[in-house]
């Protein structure tokens, strides 16, 4: 702002005006050493906006060559909102951007990212992955599995490439994609921020950044949906699972018609087992096909 002060606003607010806080008017004075030339209301508008979106620009930092009219707030919110009558003065006229969007939006049934190459990480320390394998069957060995056939196991684990023990860029499961319907008064759901507990901030930050490195998510600051994440701690572990938190959605989600598996069907597969094991996934839920 005027060269002089760096704050954050909010871009696509639907304010014809832009919009300060009287506590960030004073805040301009001081940093610029001069008086902003103002003019009183002959009476009091009361008005609630919201905020919260980032305008990311390729050309970075734009500066208006003009001065920008402002209306001034008795609050003390240090975000201010950047009017269309700025925005159109850069060449940005949203209203226009969503008719061409509406006109051009279609769903032809092609995959959006069939065309992106993939990510390929380096190969795994094959010493301590086979570690681990080993450590698999002998635990299995102490819980009671046959030694005379430690052989055949080790034999078993060894023969499918499915053990992880850490996050890779796999390909995806060869599996229908699931979709969902939302209901025809659904509207798109962004939650507040929230505040975490420092281990699971921590836990958090490095995992997403490590999705990010391996191509499967990426940053979209103007998502019209946004469910919190909720990490939860791995039973008998100091390590956690990042989930989400997708109770608003499933609100607003038509119900899917579905079967429940067939109890005594499934147990007709344990029939003259002997042996069970419980296999836990390296960090996600999702990742069972």
């Amino acid at each position: 702002m005027n060269g002089v002060l760096r704050k954050p606003y909010c871009a696509d607010s639907g304010s014809d005006h832009c919009v300060v806080s009287r506590k960030m008017l004073r805040e301009l004075e001081v940093a610029s050493g001069k008086s902003m030339k103002t003019s009183k209301l002959d009476f009091s508008v009361d008005g609630r906006a919201v905020g919260g979106h980032v305008l990311c620009t390729a050309a970075g930092v734009v500066e208006n060559e003009n001065p920008v009219e402002c209306l001034t707030i008795n609050d003390d919110d240090d975000e201010f909102i950047l009017g269309t009558d700025v925005l159109k003065a850069l060449g940005i006229d949203v209203d226009r951007q969503l008719e061409q969007l509406s006109r051009n939006s279609h769903d032809d049934g092609k995959d959006p990212y069939a065309d992106v190459a993939d990510k390929r990480t380096e190969n795994p320390d094959i010493t301590a992955f086979m570690e681990q394998l080993i450590a698999l069957v002998d635990k299995a060995i102490d819980s009671g599995y046959p030694v005379a056939r430690r052989q055949e196991l080790d034999d078993l684990v060894r023969k499918y490439d499915i053990w992880r023990i850490d996050l890779r860029n796999d390909p995806p499961a060869s599996a229908q994609p699931y979709e969902i319907r939302l209901k025809p008064d659904a509207r798109p759901f962004r939650c507040k921020t929230r505040k975490y507990a420092p281990a699971q901030s921590n836990f958090m930050r490095e995992f997403n950044r490590k999705l990010i490195e391996l191509g499967w998510v990426y940053r979209n600051h103007s998502s019209r949906w946004a469910c919190p994440a909720l990490p939860v701690r791995k039973p008998g572990s100091n390590e956690f699972r990042q989930t989400c938190d997708y109770k608003p959605v499933n609100a607003m989600t038509e119900p899917l018609a579905g079967t429940m598996p067939n109890l005594n069907t499934k147990l007709e597969c344990t029939k003259d087992k002997k042996n069970y094991g419980l296999f836990d996934f390296i960090k996600e839920f999702w990742q069972l096909p």
